[in-house]
């Protein structure tokens, strides 16, 4: 199984703009939260399906259905 190494700067960005939704509406943070979930599990499964952008760095977006 594939391993996905998250870096601690990458963690606070995260912690960070999990407070950021959460500050704007209650329970945002947690759907941030659990759409970055499904897609780090995503990249784990596949991470070639992710189109390269520059050298050897892939990328994907993040993405919510409002509601």
């Amino acid at each position: 199984m594939r391993r996905l190494t998250i870096l601690p700067p990458a963690e606070l960005d995260v912690s960070d703009a999990a407070a950021w939704y959460e500050e704007r509406r209650a329970g945002l943070g947690d759907e941030f939260l659990d759409e970055l979930d499904s897609v780090l599990r995503r990249i784990i499964k596949s991470p070639l399906q992710f189109p390269i952008i520059k050298n050897n760095i892939r990328r994907t977006l993040l993405c919510r259905v409002l509601s």
